[in-house]
């Protein structure tokens, strides 16, 4: 399917001091709805996971609210320019649980191979001088990068001097020298809501990544209160399906 050029940037993209590990690429997810531009499926899927009992979904209740939400898609899954996701960032990426459990359902369910790489503790600027984002670009093939990043800089006092590294970051990406690929950056969800001023210097140094603006979400967390549960990354991944889904409409992709 023919690509356009997306006009951006546009509002989408949490260890927050956590963890010291890191993980290969996985590819481990289950069955899960495809989207519509409308964003009806999405919101079905919501309304679904809502209705269920409290505590976090068994698979019975997950997969039941996924196929009310695949049932109102109309036609072709719109996600199948993506054939391999890339989601990498830092502890907020999740491992197998939280938004990484949740995209990956998403995605592959679409018939994308998805890939996660976290990395915990990773702040912007220990990420960009790493190699993991190297490493993975060159093992995975994207043609679509999901970066979760900047949870463990989100309450810096003086977030301008991150932008020399976040452009560094979006640079080795490569949208720029690589015409097939497209990237979100994905903010980090606040836990400290006045900590705005660091989302707008992400939402103005990010391009020509896409941005999707997390801050505003209301996630249920783990005990940390800092990263989302399944049940919040569940949440988390319609927003983010529903904003690249509004994307592509718009690029007519």
């Amino acid at each position: 399917m023919a690509r356009a050029a997306w006009a951006l940037p546009i509002v989408l993209t949490v260890c927050g001091p956590a963890c010291s590990q890191r993980a290969g690429p996985s590819t481990d997810a289950a069955s899960a709805p495809s989207d519509s531009a409308s964003g009806d499926a999405a919101d079905a899927g919501r309304d679904a996971r809502a209705a269920a009992p409290g505590g976090p979904f068994d698979a019975a209740t997950e997969d039941a609210a996924i196929a009310d939400a695949a049932s109102l898609v109309d036609g072709a899954a719109v996600l199948h320019s993506y054939r391999r996701v890339l989601h990498i960032g830092d502890s907020m990426v999740g491992f197998k649980f939280g938004l990484t459990r949740a995209l990956g359902r998403r995605f592959e369910a679409d018939g994308a191979k998805f890939f996660s790489i976290p990395v915990t503790s990773a702040g912007i600027q220990s990420f960009e001088k790493g190699t993991d984002l190297d490493l993975g670009l060159k093992k995975t093939h994207p043609d679509l990068v999901l970066l979760t990043l900047g949870a463990n800089n989100a309450t810096s006092p003086a977030p301008e001097y991150l932008i020399p590294a976040i452009k560094r970051v979006v640079k080795k990406v490569g949208v720029s020298t690589n015409p097939r690929r497209r990237c979100i950056w994905i903010g980090p969800p606040l836990w400290q809501p006045d900590k705005v001023g660091f989302i707008d210097v992400l939402r103005k140094s990010v391009a020509p990544c896409a941005f999707f603006d997390s801050s505003g979400l209301d996630l249920e967390r783990m005990a940390d209160r800092i990263h989302p549960t399944n049940k919040g990354g569940e949440v988390w991944a319609d927003a983010v399906m529903a904003f690249l889904v509004a994307r592509m409409a718009e690029a007519g992709e």
